[in-house]
């Protein structure tokens, strides 16, 4: 298994040097979402169901052909360094970052750990690259501080009841 999961992310990492699209790549955030927004402005290659791992997130970039104007890939971590892993398979141009939840508490063991974790994804986009953060989510702001030159729109809207 170990070697069929090399081989397919050898294979797209030669692949991908060739790439005609934009990759986004989306952390706690729903591909199916992004893809249907994205839809309109032209040709959207995205993960079907939970396609985000070291198996899955090469097959997807492998559906991808030079009609492909944007390609979504949903990053999954399960250990510290995964983001960073499935980042140099296809290079993302465009990071998106919404929350930093707890669901993946039981394997990282705390919340900052996750957003830890998640700041691999800022880090990975090019300074010709875009950031989206959600400033809503105090965690999620803060990975700010994490890219590289960047340019990033941290956006929220603090609505309050009163």
């Amino acid at each position: 298994m170990v070697y069929t999961a090399f081989s397919i992310g050898m294979t797209e990492q030669i692949w991908s040097t060739v790439e005609p699209w934009r990759v986004v790549a989306v952390a706690a955030v729903s591909a199916a979402l992004l893809a249907a927004v994205l839809a309109p402005l032209g040709q959207v290659v995205a993960p079907p169901g939970s396609f985000n791992n070291e198996l899955g997130h090469p097959w997807t970039v492998l559906r991808a052909t030079e009609d492909t104007d944007y390609l979504i890939l949903e990053m999954s971590a399960r250990h510290p360094g995964n983001i960073a892993a499935l980042a140099t398979i296809a290079p993302p141009q465009i990071a998106v970052v919404l929350n930093v939840g707890t669901a993946h508490l039981g394997e990282f063991g705390s919340r900052e750990a996750i957003a830890a974790t998640k700041a691999e994804l800022p880090q990975a986009v090019p300074a010709s690259g875009v950031v989206v953060l959600n400033a809503d989510d105090a965690a999620v702001a803060a990975l700010d501080d994490h890219r590289r030159h960047t340019p990033a729109f941290v956006l929220g809207a603090l609505v309050q009841a009163g």
